[in-house]
């Protein structure tokens, strides 16, 4: 797997990572994740690939928080994209 980052500061502080992955197969990918001052660059890989090797289905990325009504969300969410 071959990880690309790009990353823009908000005015918020935190940081907006966009992330391009690419397989050995045809399949890639692209996401967005919001990052809090302060983490490295190997902890947001870290994430980035950890979540990224755990989803249930790379064939169908649903993002379970957008629909859910628990309310507020504790942390912030990664979305992943396929090409």
């Amino acid at each position: 797997m071959k990880l690309r980052i790009e990353s823009k500061l908000l005015k918020s502080g935190n940081t907006q990572v966009k992330f391009h992955i690419n397989e050995d197969s045809s399949d890639h990918y692209y996401g967005y994740l919001l990052v809090n001052p302060g983490q490295t660059v190997r902890d947001v890989v870290n994430v980035i690939k950890r979540k990224f090797e755990y989803l249930p289905s790379k064939d169908l990325l649903l993002h379970s928080h957008l629909f859910s009504l628990k309310g507020k969300i504790t942390n912030h969410p990664i979305y992943f994209y396929k090409y």
